[in-house]
């Protein structure tokens, strides 16, 4: 059966006298007698749509075409039953390929299918195709066995597998996206060190570094097709509000493609063959601030998910290109002896000052509908803003004096049972470069109770780190905790300098009162004293340098507040941080702590017995 279908295949000629309606005729009864049977139905579908394939096509090719050969009418009707809801979703496939291809020519063949039965039957299946079916249709199981096989020992293998994968690519460019994010580029580069020619093994690595010159080549050569197609789709909705059903379909399928971009130019065996000159030209087209930017920003508020989570990402890379680019020019000019004037308020020449437009017109005014959304778009949306502020002062003070901060702290607010997640890493982030800036205003933080959360959360995150818990998680926890060491930091100096102030200007009763108001709103701090303390024995130079500055302060504002609650785990933190760092500020903080509960209570029992072990 396999045999007749692969001969039907090949098949460029087909004579009169062979008797091929009896092969359909024995099929059709073999289908009709087995249907039950999904597997064996599988190996005789084939074979028969590709005979009924074998004879339009011959018609089509004879100049009066005419009833050379007589399909059976059962042989239409068993195609049309493995249609209906219930068959096996390969089978399914088969049949509408089948009429795909019979349907494709021209040929008396084709009235077969032109039936009330078979249109509604490939629509159910066109609407109701679930993700499953999809799979089978496109090739991604396929692909992802292959990819599977590069892990084998042997390099034959891997290079049938690069040449199987150059051959689905030719066909299938969306392909290299699935092949990117299974770490094909991964493979390749280890392959190509292995390939390379040396002293041993030179004959057998030959083949490999063919398949891999050959695929390499390829890829490159699709890239600028890519940028192509993206620049394509973009361009065709400028002007838009809402795009078509078709320009959103090529948006989803073109704009996830900049991620192979991505992955190419990260690979040292990719890049220096992607960086020319025409694929500069191409990927500059993309960060134009005037035509991108505005399109992608309009796409954060469309009503697709989707199309939201990939604008958001999108613009959160690209707009941190164009801030550190921006930076990068700010800084020679500087070096070069030029000083930028009016950076904010030119004529609209500098890229930052149309972004900032951009921002201040478009996004931020609809930006809480963002903040407030379901999940996964508030993680997206705080990544931008934690992009937006990161690099740029202007943009941090229009977060600020927008009316976000509530929405902002909703946002923790409803994810404060998971402190180690993606949301809280980017909400104290952005927190951090909101508070961050010399001079800033934090009355509008004070308001929406930024210490209560700051504490909640720097308690939890300190436990995770000090007790060594979630290892798998530590690392974002040891970023999430510097976020919450420098807000803390902030928030001591901002006071410090109040409260000095406020002792300069002695006589003034209203500089004194907000120094006290503060001091009281800031005083929750000094809980934490104990778990600052406990962090200056970290291994971590920058937790060590923060949590030192931030205990300091404490014992600069507070004296020594809460020291009679100190613990023998912070008293041997604090001995083990005086021995390795020989730094006044711990000298000046010990002597505030040993003043405010007197000598009696550091040569107590306790105490010494703490000091004996240590």
């Amino acid at each position: 059966m396999r045999v007749i279908g692969l001969m039907s295949s090949h098949c460029t000629e087909l004579r009169d006298h062979i008797p091929v309606m009896e092969a359909m005729a024995m099929f059709t009864e073999l289908i009709r007698e087995i249907f039950k049977s999904s597997k064996l139905k599988q190996f005789l579908i084939l074979p028969l749509g590709k005979l009924l394939y074998l004879i339009a096509t011959q018609e089509e090719k004879k100049e009066r075409p005419g009833g050379l050969w007589v399909v059976p009418a059962a042989a239409y009707t068993v195609l049309m039953r493995c249609l209906r809801e219930g068959e096996e979703l390969v089978v399914n496939h088969m049949a509408a390929k089948t009429i795909e291809n019979v349907c494709s020519r021209e040929s008396q063949y084709t009235q077969g299918f032109i039936t009330a039965e078979v249109g509604p039957a490939l629509w159910y299946w066109f609407t109701h195709s679930t993700v499953g079916a999809l799979r089978i249709i496109a090739v991604s199981d396929f692909v992802m066995k292959i990819i599977r096989s590069l892990e084998s020992p042997y390099s034959v293998i891997h290079a049938k597998a690069v040449l199987v994968l150059l051959q689905v690519l030719m066909n299938n460019r969306e392909m290299l996206l699935l092949c990117c994010n299974s770490r094909l580029v991964m493979y390749i580069e280890r392959d190509v060190r292995k390939a390379t020619p040396g002293k041993e093994q030179q004959s057998g690595n030959e083949y490999l570094s063919k398949c891999l010159t050959l695929f390499i080549r390829h890829t490159v050569h699709e890239l600028p097709a890519i940028l192509d197609d993206i620049l394509s789709v973009l361009g065709s909705i400028v002007g838009r509000k809402h795009p078509s059903p078709t320009q959103s379909r090529q948006l989803k399928q073109s704009l996830p493609m900049m991620a192979v971009v991505l992955h190419l130019l990260t690979s040292q065996i990719f890049r220096p063959q992607v960086v020319t000159e025409a694929f500069l030209i191409k990927f500059g087209k993309l960060l134009v601030v005037d035509l991108i930017v505005p399109l992608l920003a309009s796409l954060a508020f469309s009503k697709n998910v989707e199309w939201r989570v990939v604008s958001l990402r999108v613009l959160s890379e690209i707009t941190l290109l164009l801030l550190l680019s921006q930076d990068e020019v700010e800084e020679s000019e500087r070096d070069g002896g030029r000083e930028r004037e009016a950076e904010w308020e030119g004529e609209g020449i500098s890229s930052n000052t149309r972004l900032l437009t951009l921002i201040s017109e478009a996004l931020l005014p609809q930006y809480e509908t963002l903040l407030l959304e379901s999940d996964p778009v508030p993680v997206y949306a705080l990544k931008l803003l934690v992009s937006l502020t990161e690099h740029s002062s202007p943009i941090s003070r229009l977060v600020r004096e927008s009316s976000l901060l509530p929405a902002i702290f909703q946002v923790i607010e409803e994810h404060k049972n998971n402190t180690v997640g993606s949301m809280m890493q980017n909400a104290m982030a952005l927190l951090c470069n909101l508070t961050g800036q010399k001079g800033t205003d934090l009355r509008p933080f004070d308001q929406q109770g930024m210490i209560a959360v700051v504490c909640n959360v720097f308690v939890e995150v300190s436990g995770v780190r000090l007790e060594r818990e979630m290892l798998s998680g530590l690392k974002s926890c040891s970023f999430l905790l510097l976020c919450l060491l420098d807000i803390i930091h902030c928030l001591l100096k901002n006071l410090s300098s109040v409260v000095r102030l406020a002792l300069q200007r002695s006589d003034s009763n209203e500089d004194t009162e907000a120094a006290e108001e503060l001091l009281l709103i800031n005083k929750p701090l000094t809980n934490l004293n104990n778990l600052l303390i406990q962090l200056l024995a970290c291994n971590d130079s920058e937790v060590y340098e923060e949590a030192s500055h931030c205990v300091s302060l404490l014992a600069q504002l507070y004296g020594g507040e809460g020291a009679d609650r100190l613990q023998p785990k912070e008293l041997l933190s604090l001995a083990h941080t005086l021995q390795t760092h020989t730094e006044p500020r711990l000298l000046r903080v010990l002597k505030r702590l040993m003043s405010a509960v007197g000598s009696s209570c550091w040569g107590s029992s306790r105490a010494a017995e703490t000091g004996a072990a240590y």
